[in-house]
């Protein structure tokens, strides 16, 4: 069985509490888009909660995790994560030598350049992914974690820093002095090391094939997908929709029902700078309990809007993406489609709230979610019927 978890909104949906609910013992996670800027919310039933950054987030079910060659790699942000994450029956990590890696220059112009924005601020988490994605777009400056695993690190090092000076130049900021590089990209290389001895390369396609459960976790949302009408300059450097996993799909050999669950909460959240028609103040109906996705120099608070001010918004970020399915699908898969509805306990009439983003977005609500828990999800009859 496949399924394939998608943000519908502007990320933050509940992402990682689907993949959880849906993942089981050697299940394949697949991390399809995006990196390390998605932080995917686990809570297990005694409360111990991990924000899944690098790792699949059915890891605490024992899921394996695959970084397909759509995942941009940051092994500062790995190894951080590693020495994170307790609880997890097996760490095992697949990457496919074609992943893009992040370094610390790719991290420190995204930052300098955000916050030399000031007030027109793009909405950056700082992480270095559009940086990596641009300077990768340059052969003589692209990294690879192929490239990791045969080129020396002083090599790579010297021509990202050389890079780095231009693109600072160009961009009128500028990076520390040689010396003080020269001690960062040293520690680099240790984050670099120990990411090379965790992850075992492999072919993602090969991977995908051998495996007989699999999940595609999205990062981000429909509405932050690179191509989104009128996002740029507010929007990820990823496809953030089915795009990547139907071009996995379509090399492998594979015929399965693969289940597309498209995930919003009962209300909208965005995090970051970018338009949010109707933005309250605070959480739309009071709810005071926690919060992952807190407050950052980077990104600000979290803001919050009713889901009724974004229906037509949600009906057509989600159409765009179902009417590129239909176009790209393999005909060897039957693809069935439905709706998840997370935070319903913190809405009134939660019922209610579920089936207005059902008709909102015009598909069956599959499953609602009632707390933070993979307990607390409510598998809807539609599912079966679907299937």
């Amino acid at each position: 069985m496949i399924h394939a978890v998608i943000g519908a909104q502007f990320g933050d949906e509940g992402k990682g509490l689907m993949v959880d609910y849906l993942s089981q013992h050697q299940t394949l996670v697949v991390r399809f888009n995006g990196g390390a800027q998605a932080g995917h919310t686990v809570v297990r039933a005694d409360g111990h909660r991990h924000e899944f950054q690098h790792f699949g987030a059915g890891g605490y079910r024992g899921a394996f995790t695959l970084l397909s060659r759509f995942f941009i790699v940051n092994p500062i942000l790995y190894v951080q994560e590693l020495g994170d994450i307790k609880g997890i029956p097996y760490l095992a990590t697949y990457v496919d030598e074609r992943c893009l890696v992040t370094t610390p220059v790719d991290m420190m112009l995204n930052t300098l350049v955000e916050k030399a924005r000031g007030s027109g601020r793009h909405g950056s988490c700082g992480v270095g992914i559009n940086e990596t994605v641009t300077r990768c777009e340059q052969e003589a400056s692209r990294l690879t974690v192929g490239q990791l695993a045969t080129e020396s690190l002083r090599s790579i090092t010297n021509r990202v820093y050389t890079y780095g000076l231009r693109r600072a130049e160009k961009l009128g900021v500028e990076l520390p002095d040689g010396m003080t590089m020269l001690e960062i990209f040293d520690r680099w290389a240790y984050d670099v090391k120990t990411f090379m001895r965790s992850a075992q390369i492999v072919n993602d396609v090969e991977l995908i094939e051998g495996h007989t459960n699999v999940v595609f976790e999205g990062a981000q949302g429909l509405r932050l997908d690179e191509l989104a009408p009128g996002g740029f300059p507010h929007v990820t450097r990823s496809r953030t929709g089915m795009t990547n996993v139907i071009t996995l799909l379509n090399e492998s050999k594979r015929t399965d029902v693969v289940d597309v669950v498209y995930v919003t909460r009962a209300y909208v959240t965005r995090h970051g700078a970018g338009p949010l028609g109707g933005e309250t103040d605070g959480h739309p109906y009071g709810w005071t309990g926690p919060e992952s996705n807190v407050e950052n120099e980077s990104q600000g608070k979290l803001r919050y809007a009713k889901l009724e001010d974004h229906a037509m918004e949600l009906r057509n970020a989600i159409k765009r993406d179902i009417t590129n399915l239909s176009l790209s699908a393999p005909s060897n898969n039957i693809y069935r489609i439905g709706l998840a509805v997370t935070c319903n306990d913190q809405v009134p009439a939660s019922d209610a709230a579920s089936s207005f983003a059902s008709w909102a977005a015009q598909l069956p609500l599959w499953y609602k979610s009632f707390g933070p828990t993979r307990f607390d999800v409510e598998k809807c009859s539609n599912v079966a019927q679907a299937r």
